[in-house]
């Protein structure tokens, strides 16, 4: 099988945001006397924030809406993205290697926040499409969002390659149909051995699908 576009999860493919994620649910608990080691974050890699949330809100009794802790933590998480990324002469060179193919960014974030990164990366101008979770009704693990990003790309499903490093992203991807490459960045959760080949990072994930084209030269 040929392959038409690859799309890229955002957090802890594109960027390696997933420990701030982590540190800034940590703080917004903190302020409510709340004391959580960040390991126990691992299982919420790629979970929607409403998700997450939502438990805190049940487990925890906590008094404010699900919305409300949402605001806080998307408050403290800016200043990260407008201070914490600058571009990766590395990745963006990877990317443009990709230039037989169409290129889209797919995240269960929403998409401003997507915009913000791939501005922050200087790798706006490579992108097809961006796709966010705020744009469709069923985030990760659905398939919905990636089958939003190929109705905008005009791509089959079947030919398209997701890069994801969470099991929620690799379970939306795979029910839409699509050829998933998981990424691990040191953290070996048992949910990436259901993507089709797992590698240790972003770079490494590139090779392989530039593997792949060449099988069908």
């Amino acid at each position: 099988m040929q392959f038409d576009a690859i799309l890229f999860d955002m957090d802890g493919v594109l960027i390696d945001s997933e420990p701030v994620h982590n540190a800034k649910w940590c703080e917004v608990l903190k302020d409510h006397d709340i004391d959580i080691d960040e390991s126990s974050f691992l299982r919420f890699i790629g979970v929607p924030d409403k998700e997450i949330a939502l438990e805190f809100v049940s487990r925890y009794g906590l008094a404010k809406q699900p919305e409300e802790l949402i605001g806080i933590k998307q408050a403290k998480y800016k200043d990260f993205l407008e201070s914490g990324i600058h571009p990766i002469p590395v990745l963006t060179a990877a990317l443009k290697s990709l230039n037989n193919y169409k290129i889209g960014l797919v995240t269960a974030s929403c998409k401003a926040d997507a915009e913000m990164v791939s501005g922050r990366l200087d790798i706006g101008s490579l992108l097809d499409v961006i796709v966010g979770g705020d744009e469709i009704v069923n985030n990760k693990p659905h398939p919905d969002i990636y089958l939003k990003a190929t109705v905008k790309l005009n791509v089959a499903p079947d030919r398209c390659i997701a890069v994801e490093d969470s099991h929620s992203g690799i379970l939306a991807a795979k029910r839409a149909g699509m050829y998933v490459v998981a990424v691990t960045n040191a953290l070996h959760h048992p949910g990436l051995a259901e993507a089709d080949f797992v590698c240790d990072n972003t770079l490494q994930a590139i090779e392989h699908i530039k593997t792949i084209a060449e099988c069908f030269k």
